[in-house]
């Protein structure tokens, strides 16, 4: 994978951590972050001009 991919990676799951310890485990939020998270390690997502 990309270096820039595998921050963006390290970075959404450490966003994904800090929401479910601070929203909780359902919260619109945490649950949206969770899904983007997904998308990027599943590739299904890619940021524009990766």
């Amino acid at each position: 994978m990309d270096a820039g991919i595998d921050l963006m990676i390290d970075q959404m799951t450490d966003v994904v951590a800090r929401r479910e310890r601070g929203l909780g485990l359902d919260h619109p939020f945490t649950v949206a972050s969770r899904q983007l998270l997904s998308a990027f390690t599943s590739g299904q997502w890619r940021p524009p001009g990766a």
